[in-house]
């Protein structure tokens, strides 16, 4: 009885301190995207770009599966309309086995943000001209 009490509380912490993370995670990339659009001359907009990546990328792996399942639902519903079995069972089929799909997604995700943002420094390099 007691392991399960200590089980039940242990799973409480968990849940509020990813809570604290993914708030302070969220709230960390409204705060960049505030300082990208109402830039002062002190702040440089690369700095900002890259700190911004780097925090979609924890959001991503934060909660990619749970958007993952979300979005699964909302083609759910969208494949329900469409009334047809084979689609029926094939998300039946994925959502059984959501975790492999995770596996496949978030890891392809994060790289898509990582690659995106080493194209835009690249760019940013490209067309910056040294002052003299």
């Amino acid at each position: 009885m007691k392991n399960t009490k200590q089980h039940r509380f242990l799973k409480i912490l968990k849940t509020v301190f990813f809570g604290i993370v993914v708030a302070l995670t969220i709230s960390g990339i409204l705060c960049e995207y505030y300082q990208i659009y109402f830039a002062t001359n002190d702040i440089k907009p690369i700095d900002t770009f890259q700190l911004l990546l780097f925090l979609t990328v924890a959001l991503v792996w934060l909660v990619g599966n749970h958007l993952i399942k979300l979005s699964l639902r909302l083609v759910y519903y969208v494949v329900r309309k469409l009334g047809t079995r084979t689609l029926n069972t094939a998300f039946y089929r994925v959502n059984s086995h959501s975790s492999r799909l995770t596996t496949l997604i978030k890891p392809f995700l994060i790289a898509l943000l990582l690659l995106s943002g080493i194209l835009h420094l690249v760019l940013e390099l490209l067309t910056t001209r040294p002052e003299p």
